[in-house]
């Protein structure tokens, strides 16, 4: 049985210790902000473009149930993600989720108390104890990696139909132009090697790259100064 604190663990984990802060400084001026009415379809896509990754497959290793987890996840993610959430255009071909500086931690809300006690029937104890597992590791990485304000690209996702089409790049190519001009860094993870060229096309160097205990999954860390 968990003791209280894993509990309160469990219950902040699935949203990765981000919460939405007021204001708007430094979001460009073209991109949709997420909107409530559009979580449950933005959760649907999210679920879709993350099925075969190798970290949520590892979160949810069973083929047949993943697909509804993930969904139910991005659900719970997204809710308090809004302010930081946005869609490529109003057909929701693709969404980003990126945190502007000094907004990646908070401490634990009520929301993450009620709801993430939901979140555990809907994708599992276990499930849920791989997640707080790798987020303790992965933060860790990062905070001995971040020093300097920095925006952190949390995720970019395209719906499967509309991949290799230039969606994921007019939800990057913004907010690294913004960044640069407020000369601050910018930071992301991977755990597809194939992905890491694709950023050094953006600007991305290549800072560390991580095993992940016994899993056979490898972050990569990449920052853009």
């Amino acid at each position: 049985m968990c003791n209280t604190y894993n509990l309160l663990l469990l219950t902040r984990i699935c949203i990765l210790l981000n919460y939405e802060c007021p204001g708007n400084g430094g979001i460009p001026e073209n991109m949709q902000q997420l909107k409530k009415s559009d979580i449950q379809q933005a959760s649907k896509i999210f679920a879709l473009a993350m099925f075969n990754d190798d970290l949520h497959a590892w979160f949810f290793p069973e083929a047949k149930t993943r697909l509804q987890k993930l969904e139910n996840l991005y659900q719970f993610i997204l809710q308090p993600q809004l302010r930081h959430s946005y869609k490529v255009s109003p057909n929701m071909e693709g969404f980003c989720i990126w945190e502007k500086p000094d907004e990646h931690q908070s401490a634990i809300t009520l929301y993450d108390i009620y709801y993430g006690f939901s979140l555990i029937h809907k994708v599992g104890l276990k499930s849920l104890f791989r997640m707080i597992r790798y987020q303790i590791w992965s933060t860790k990485i990062r905070n001995s990696l971040t020093i300097d304000r920095y925006w952190y690209l949390y995720v970019v996702v395209v719906s499967p139909e509309f991949q290799g089409k230039g969606f994921a790049s007019k939800m990057i190519k913004p907010f690294l132009e913004n960044a640069t001009n407020l000369g601050e860094a910018v930071y992301l993870e991977t755990q597809n090697i194939h992905n890491v060229p694709i950023y050094e096309k953006y600007g991305f160097n290549l800072i560390a790259s991580k095993e992940f205990g016994k899993t056979g999954i490898k972050q990569y860390c990449m920052m853009k100064r």
